[in-house]
C-alpha cells in the first residue's frame, strides 16, 4: 500500500438508504453491528451516499488501508455508488480520447473542457517525461498542469505591447539545462487550488489560451520509427531490450494576454502585490511542445506502458524493481515579441510558486531564464542533487519515503528523463549506458 496521505472520509452526500449489512474491517474480520455503527456515527455515513471527492480518492488508492476497506464494501453494497464509481472512471477514459483528437478548426470549448485539456495533455506528454513526479505521487499531478497555465500566463505578463514593437523578431527561448528550485509544497497546492476555483482563470482559459494537439499517442516498432516520427535520434541503453516504445505527438500553445484578467487572477490568488508593467493587452506568446519518445526497459511484465490512446497514462505502481522509463523530448520553445525582460518575468513567477518576492529577486540573480528550465521540488517530499550523467550535468531527484528516483538531464537540446525504482548508482548506470 502507498505511503501516501489518507483523504478523509468525511465526504459523504446524503440520499437515499443503502442497505447496511454485514462489513469487514481491514484485517477481513466481520465488523459488529456496534462497530459499524460507531464508524458511521463518525463519518456520517447513515443513510447517505459517498460524494465525488471521496469517489475519486478511493479511485486514485488515497484512502487508510482501513478506510478503503470499508468503502469497498460499501460500494458491494450500494448500486447508486457503484454505478457513480464507474462513471467517473467512464469519464476519465472519455475525456482523454476528446481532447487528443480535437484539431485547430473544432469550435471553440468551454473553459472546464480547456482546463480538463491541459491537464490531461500534461498527463500524457510530461508525466512520460515524470517531470512532475519529483513528489513521485498522484496529488500533485493537478498541481503541475495547473502550473503550466500559470507558466506561460506570466511569461506573457512582461512582454512590451506588440503594436509598439512592430517589424522587430521575435525572442525565441529553448532550455538547455535544468534547475530544480525547492518550494512550499503546501502553500503551492494551496495557490494551484484557487488557480483551478477562479473564474477569472476560466475565461482566459476559454478566450485567450488555444491548445492544438498534433495527434494521438501510438505504439511504435522500433528506435528508427519513433526517430523518424520525433525528429530526433532516438537512443536507448545498452545491453536491455525494450519492451515497448511509444510515441506521443506534441502539441502548440498560444496565448493572447488580457492584462485585466490576468491582474484580477492574481489577486484572488492573493499576489496582488505583483508588479506588472501596464499596456500589455494584445501581446502573444506561442509554447511549442515537441514529440516525445518513451520506451520501457526490463522486467515490465507487471503491466507498464499504456494501451489505447484511450486510456490515462501508465499508473507508476506498474514500474516495479525490475522496470523503468526512458522519456526523450526536443527541449520545447517559447516565442515572444523583442524586449522581454527575462528578471520581469521571474519574479512573479516564483512568488506564483511560493516565493518571497526578496527570495524571488534573489534567486533570479541566480539563473539565466532564457536557458534554464526549473522543476519545482516540494520540500519534505524529494530530495535532489546537481550529478554528472552522459557527460553533461543532470538532476537526480529521490523521494524521501520510497526507492523512486527520476533523473532527468538535457544534451544537444534534447530533454533525457529516467524513472523507475532504485538508488544513485542505478539511475547512474543507466544514464550513462545510453547508445
Amino acid at each position: 500500500m502507498r505511503n501516501w496521505p489518507a483523504r478523509s472520509t468525511s465526504h459523504w452526500l446524503r440520499s437515499a438508504r443503502c442497505s447496511p449489512g454485514p462489513r469487514r474491517s481491514s484485517s477481513g474480520r466481520i465488523e459488529s453491528g456496534e462497530e459499524l455503527k460507531d464508524w458511521q456515527t463518525e463519518h456520517q455515513v447513515s443513510d447517505m451516499h459517498i460524494d465525488e471527492g471521496l469517489l475519486q480518492a478511493f479511485r486514485d488508492e488515497e484512502l487508510s488501508p482501513a478506510d478503503e476497506a470499508r468503502v469497498t464494501a460499501h460500494l458491494a453494497e450500494c448500486d447508486i455508488c457503484r454505478q457513480a464509481l464507474e462513471s467517473a472512471r467512464s469519464r476519465a477514459g472519455d475525456t482523454v480520447a476528446r481532447l487528443q483528437i480535437l484539431d485547430s478548426g473544432s469550435v471553440l470549448p468551454t473553459a472546464a473542457s480547456v482546463r480538463s485539456r491541459i491537464q490531461e495533455r500534461i498527463e500524457t506528454n510530461m508525466e512520460m517525461t515524470n517531470m512532475w513526479q519529483t513528489a513521485f505521487s498522484r496529488k500533485y499531478r493537478p498541481i503541475w498542469a495547473s502550473l503550466l497555465v500559470v507558466v506561460v500566463a506570466v511569461i506573457v505578463l512582461t512582454v512590451p505591447p506588440v503594436r509598439a514593437l512592430a517589424g522587430r523578431l521575435l525572442y525565441m527561448f529553448r532550455a538547455q539545462e535544468i534547475q530544480t528550485v525547492y518550494v512550499d509544497g503546501q502553500k503551492l497546492e494551496q495557490q494551484m487550488q484557487k488557480l483551478r476555483s477562479s473564474p477569472e482563470m476560466a475565461q482566459i482559459l476559454s478566450k485567450d489560451l488555444r491548445v492544438e494537439p498534433k495527434g494521438e499517442r501510438h505504439e511504435v516498432s522500433s528506435t528508427v520509427q519513433a526517430s523518424q516520427e520525433a525528429g530526433i535520434q532516438i537512443r536507448a541503453p545498452k545491453g536491455v531490450e525494450a519492451a515497448k516504445w511509444y510515441v506521443q505527438p506534441g502539441a502548440k500553445i498560444s496565448m493572447e494576454v488580457d492584462l485585466n484578467r490576468v491582474r484580477a487572477v492574481l489577486d484572488e490568488m492573493g499576489n496582488a502585490d505583483v508588479v506588472l508593467p501596464p499596456g500589455l493587452d494584445g501581446a502573444k506568446v506561442n509554447f511549442d511542445l515537441q514529440a516525445s519518445v518513451v520506451g520501457f526497459f526490463g522486467d515490465c511484465s507487471g503491466g507498464a506502458g499504456f494501451g489505447s490512446p484511450e486510456d490515462p497514462p501508465t499508473r507508476r505502481r506498474n514500474l516495479g524493481p525490475g522496470c523503468f522509463m526512458l522519456t526523450q523530448v526536443l527541449s520545447p520553445t517559447v516565442s515572444a515579441p523583442g524586449g522581454l525582460n527575462i528578471d520581469e518575468i521571474a519574479t512573479p513567477l516564483l512568488q506564483v510558486m511560493g516565493m518571497s518576492e526578496a527570495e524571488a529577486k534573489e534567486f533570479s540573480q541566480t539563473v539565466d531564464f532564457t536557458t534554464t528550465m526549473l522543476v519545482p521540488i516540494p520540500r519534505n517530499v524529494s530530495s535532489a542533487e546537481t550529478v554528472s550523467v552522459d557527460g553533461v550535468k543532470g538532476n537526480l531527484i529521490l523521494h524521501s519515503g520510497s526507492q523512486r528516483f527520476l533523473l532527468i538531464w538535457i544534451k544537444d537540446e534534447v530533454i533525457y528523463s529516467v524513472n523507475g525504482v532504485g538508488d544513485k548508482e542505478k539511475a547512474l548506470e543507466i544514464g550513462n549506458s545510453l547508445g
